[in-house]
């Protein structure tokens, strides 16, 4: 019986990851259990990929509050969808730009 499920994963080799994924039950917290205790199960992981940044979050079939979870902690001033086109836009404030997509961005 699988607790919790990889949803998605996006990468970029050598600077970050980000990893959704989601429990079907309600008493597990996905994020706690693939991160573990002070980082203890993600560390050796984070430490293999020679201290790639991994950001594991809550997956949601909401297109918007997934978009908000993937780029926080950055404050999204709006979001457009363009669903037929599997695109949308996002709107920030300048000095937020650099939260959401880092410093290379």
């Amino acid at each position: 019986m699988t607790l919790i499920t990889i949803k998605k994963i996006a990468r970029i080799p050598g600077e970050r990851a980000k990893i959704a994924v989601e429990s079907y039950d309600d008493r597990i917290d996905p994020v706690g259990a693939c991160v573990g205790v002070k980082g203890s199960r993600i560390h050796g992981i984070v430490r293999e990929l020679r201290n790639e940044n991994i950001d594991v979050i809550n997956y949601t079939s909401n297109i918007q509050l997934f978009i908000q979870r993937a780029l926080s902690p950055a404050k999204i001033s709006s979001i457009v969808l363009h669903e037929e086109e599997k695109k949308a836009e996002v709107y920030l404030k300048p000095e937020e730009v650099s939260l959401a997509i880092g410093k290379g961005g």
